[in-house]
């Protein structure tokens, strides 16, 4: 939610990880995920169903508790390296770094964006803004900006494929097409057990990351749905310290 660039390199996902686990957990705890088991490639693992992601993050809950496995993973944030330099974005400053006028400002921006998309035809993110699409969008709570209920910020995603989601019809194929992490998505077609919805608080980590430089503050959050636990969709929650209400809002 902020208007700096954000990017981030695949190929850094695993050396995160890597560095994360060996930092709460010591330096040979990885070498005790990745035993007898190939380390994820980020081009591999979605050819084999994510089998060796699959083995890692199983591992890994058996390794520790449940608390240091979601701090472990909400720090990985899909490789994206968090930059304190950045600070809080213009359009924030602009909202007076009012939490709910900038809330606004992202989903009538947002709105229009995909209303202009579905008008003249051009894709959003690889995909067409058909009118199904938008319509998922303007009735999807969460989906063109978060919504805050009282200290908590309410966030949903949208399909990774949205044009093949719509289209369909088996279930299980569905939530591989609204799946977006490339050391997952492919498990859930698996016969053999797709990757612990554990895996999501990456995406979680990544979501909460513009919300840090906005905010100045670390924050946590939870998964309260992901289709990876057999849910129709994904959903999260950040929670907001009692000094960020008494700021932003």
């Amino acid at each position: 939610m902020s208007d700096y660039e954000v990017t981030w390199d695949d190929s850094k996902i695993i050396p995160t990880l890597k560095r994360e686990i060996c930092d709460k957990l010591g330096e040979t705890a990885w070498d005790m995920l990745v035993d007898g088991i190939d380390i994820p490639h980020h081009e591999i693992e979605k050819t084999i169903r994510c089998k060796n992601m699959r083995v890692i993050i199983e591992r890994l809950e058996k390794m520790t508790d449940k608390d240091t496995v979601k701090d472990i993973l909400i720090r990985v944030r899909h490789g994206f390296e968090h930059n304190p330099i950045y600070g809080a974005s213009k359009d924030f400053i602009e909202c007076g770094c009012n939490l709910d006028t900038y809330l606004k400002r992202c989903k009538e921006s947002f709105k229009e964006e995909l209303v202009k998309h579905n008008t003249e035809g051009t894709k959003y993110w690889g995909d067409d803004i058909t009118n199904e699409v938008l319509e998922y969008f303007l009735n999807t709570e969460g989906l063109l900006a978060p919504i805050r209920k009282g200290s908590e910020l309410h966030i949903a995603r949208h399909p990774y494929d949205m044009n093949s989601y719509f289209k369909e019809t088996d279930e299980r194929k569905k939530r591989f097409h609204f799946c977006h992490c490339l050391f997952a998505r492919t498990s859930i077609l698996s016969d053999e057990g797709t990757v612990s919805k554990t895996m999501c608080y990456c995406s979680l980590g990544l979501i909460i990351s513009s919300w840090e430089e906005n905010l100045g503050v670390r924050l946590n959050g939870d998964v309260v749905e992901s289709v990876l636990g057999g849910d129709d969709t994904c959903k999260f929650i950040i929670y907001l310290p009692d000094e960020v209400i008494k700021k932003y809002t």
